[in-house]
């Protein structure tokens, strides 16, 4: 989706606002907003989205410049031209960032790339809320261990193609946690597949 969403100060995790608005101030270097959605209206606008998406591309059409991007935890395609094509212009910048060893608040992230290739025109819109499911891991595992090990069944989350656990530091007891991931992935994915052999 092609989707406006301001960056939010977030004082537990200052360093991705930062990487969100260090994204947002390149592609505002590269692309006028307004200019972008009177180009692809439907990239924007289209028929699929959640109604609350077409309401924040509307409000965000009152800010000149970028403010930041729907951002999800789940696959981001990626074409390789793309990569080119930001390095091309914005090479001395990246480069640049090689020098720091760990995240830092000068560095962008890999939705800087996403977020080039849909504003250039290179993807598909489409709703993507409905086809993954994020979760925060904490030492309540919830119902987790369930959905993993029904495996390609789906018959918990049906229309789920993408599931991501996200690490955020709100696990205490490691050994529990990660004995029952590694459990309801054995059930659910015991068999590895092709690209695992």
């Amino acid at each position: 989706m092609l989707a406006f969403q301001p960056v939010v100060a977030n004082p537990s995790n200052p360093v991705m606002s930062h990487h969100m608005m260090n994204d947002s101030i390149v592609l505002s270097k590269h692309f006028d907003k307004r200019t972008n959605v009177r180009k692809r209206p439907g990239a924007y606008f289209h028929p699929g989205y959640p109604p609350l998406y077409f309401f924040y591309n509307l409000l965000e059409l009152a800010f000149p410049k970028f403010t930041g991007f729907y951002t999800v935890h789940s696959a981001s395609p990626l074409l390789k031209s793309v990569f080119d094509e930001v390095w091309s212009r914005e090479g001395e910048y990246l480069g640049s960032l090689d020098k720091n060893r760990f995240r830092d608040d000068t560095d962008v992230n890999q939705y800087l790339f996403r977020e080039w290739g849909k504003l250039s025109g290179r993807f598909v819109p489409s709703n993507v809320t409905g086809h993954f499911k994020y979760y925060e891991l904490s030492d309540d595992l919830r119902n987790i261990p369930e959905i993993i090990s029904s495996g390609g069944k789906r018959a918990l989350l049906p229309d789920i193609k993408v599931l991501c656990l996200n690490d955020t530091g709100l696990v205490h007891d490691e050994a529990k946690v990660a004995g029952e991931l590694i459990r309801a992935f054995d059930q659910g994915f015991g068999e590895k597949c092709s690209f695992e052999k």
